[in-house]
């Protein structure tokens, strides 16, 4: 496994480096099922051509709104589940694959969820290579909530900038996180 998990991420940093602002995204998803039984309720296909080293398996949704053009999200399940929380991994941007992943999941008939997670753990797993550091990391796209819903809107920051700054804003703040889209500079 550790081979694999170096191959995936010596890929992402290739991937990295092509492109100025590569939009791979996790998913984080919580359902009692195995992997295999996950596979099966959303429909995950064999990965059979070359794609994303390490995935076993992937899933192309299309959700056409009743206006506008239709969109459509590929998803690869990676084998690293831990307990009840599974990985997805998109290329697509999640502001385009969110309506596909809720789509995937409404496959499971309710034994499968997004995972809510709190940004701690964001901030925690916010870098993909450990041999940067947190003030090296850049938010390239931020959204935070107040915590009480009756305080007003999201703000939304499209270039917030230093990951360590933006995370102590919201500790002072006392705001409710939204994903963020996280990279190095």
């Amino acid at each position: 496994m550790r081979a694999n998990l170096d191959q995936f991420q010596a890929w992402i940093d290739e991937k990295s480096r092509e492109e100025t602002y590569f939009s791979g995204t996790f998913w984080v998803v919580f359902s009692m099922l195995g992997d295999h039984d996950l596979g099966r309720a959303l429909e995950l296909q064999a990965q059979t051509m070359p794609g994303i080293p390490l995935a076993d398996s992937v899933a192309t949704i299309s959700v056409r709104p009743r206006k506008g053009r239709a969109v459509q999200a590929t998803f690869w399940h990676l084998p690293i589940s831990d307990g009840n929380l599974h990985f997805l991994f998109s290329l697509d941007k999640p502001s385009k694959a969110i309506r596909s992943m809720y789509k995937l999941l409404a496959r499971a008939k309710g034994k499968a969820q997004l995972f809510p997670i709190g940004h701690s753990l964001v901030k925690t797993t916010v870098r993909l290579n450990p041999n940067r550091s947190f003030e090296e990391t850049h938010i390239l796209r931020g959204v935070s909530y107040p915590s009480k819903p009756n305080e007003g809107g999201a703000d939304i920051n499209l270039r917030p900038g230093n990951a360590s700054a933006f995370f102590e804003r919201l500790e002072d703040e006392k705001r409710v996180l939204g994903l963020p889209e996280c990279g190095l500079p």
